[in-house]
């Protein structure tokens, strides 16, 4: 085995086709590893976000739903609000 790796690492020729092979299948299993890494790691982030806030709109006494219509409601009202200034000035 050991004459055949240095045969190997001797050789002055280019790399064959098998070679490429090798290589890109040795890529390609590096970048799904990383890949499955990164998701879990995203996906226990993501998870704990989701957490913060629930508990954060659970301590505060209201539900998702209500704090959603809350916002919308805030945003629509400012929206008026800038749309009647902006006619008061013309």
């Amino acid at each position: 085995m050991v004459n055949a790796i240095k045969k190997f690492t001797m050789q002055k020729r280019g790399a064959s086709a098998v070679e490429y092979g090798i290589l890109i299948a040795l890529v390609a299993v590096a970048f799904i590893g990383g890949a499955n890494l990164l998701a879990s790691h995203l996906d226990s982030k993501f998870s704990a976000v989701a957490n913060e806030l629930s508990t954060t709109q659970s301590d505060n006494g209201s539900d998702a739903a209500t704090a959603t219509d809350n916002a919308a409601k805030n945003n629509s009202g400012n929206s008026d609000k800038k749309n009647k200034k902006g006619k008061k000035d013309k």
